[in-house]
């Protein structure tokens, strides 16, 4: 009721809705939020978890970091985070392509996307899709439509039994 009532306060013209006291009280609180814990713990994925490395996932889905000792929010300071990300830019290839720069990225990079809860996309939006635009209906396909640098991943993924791409699949779900 008060969030209603601020809101009906705050749409004469000129008014903003929520002054920046309020916003960065809320941008401080959603920054603090967790992230989804790896629900594979009590599960074998030793396999799929070996095949991520051996394909080449890894080497840009990276695991683990350690943030810096002097971050802005202390909670932060010397947290050991898994995000399966480097969250650096790489050439994704024509397939993915957009052919739009956007700051340092050219039209063919991507950061790298965090894996971190990415097996509860589906849960929570039975229509969510992965990729950068979306085009990936499945995480099967998303690795398909991995191009440029990522291209060895790709086909060494396509290499795999099916066996072993299911517990891929399975070890990427858990995360």
């Amino acid at each position: 009721q008060d969030c209603r009532a601020y809101v009906s306060r705050s749409t004469e013209a000129g008014k903003v809705e929520v002054d920046s006291q309020i916003l960065s009280a809320v941008a401080y609180h959603v920054s603090l939020f967790g992230v989804p814990d790896n629900r594979g713990k009590s599960l074998d994925l030793s396999k799929g978890k070996n095949l991520f490395h051996k394909v080449g996932c890894s080497s840009c889905h990276v695991a683990s970091f350690t943030t810096r000792d002097d971050a802005s929010i202390p909670e932060f300071s010397s947290l050991k985070v898994y995000p399966y990300s480097d969250f650096l830019l790489h050439d994704m290839g024509d397939e993915l392509a957009d052919g739009v720069s956007d700051y340092l990225a050219n039209g063919r990079e991507w950061r790298t996307a965090p894996l971190w809860g990415i097996g509860l996309a589906q849960h929570a939006n039975p229509k969510a899709a992965f990729l950068h635009d979306g085009r990936a209906r499945t995480i099967e396909e998303a690795i398909l439509w991995h191009g440029g640098e990522a291209s060895p991943a790709a086909e060494a993924y396509k290499s795999l039994s099916r066996d072993e791409r299911e517990a891929l699949i399975k070890f990427i779900r858990s995360l």
